[in-house]
């Protein structure tokens, strides 16, 4: 992923700075659309989820989700 100096992102999960830029930018569109929320919003959030598994802030306690 290349390099993004205004990419913001907190730490909190397996991910660079770059690769959560671009997933909060491409769920920001899905939520401006109802219709593609409806089509691919799920898809969206598992591609990401396994991309991106293990080292979480909620890894190992799930009630936390």
């Amino acid at each position: 992923m290349p390099r993004r100096d205004n990419a913001l992102y907190d730490g909190g999960y397996n991910t660079s700075p770059e690769c959560w830029d671009v997933f909060t930018e491409v769920i920001g569109k899905e939520f401006g659309n109802a219709l593609l929320f409806g089509q691919v919003h799920q898809l969206t959030v598992d591609t990401y989820a396994a991309q991106h598994a293990a080292n979480s802030r909620f890894s190992g306690n799930p009630s936390r989700l």
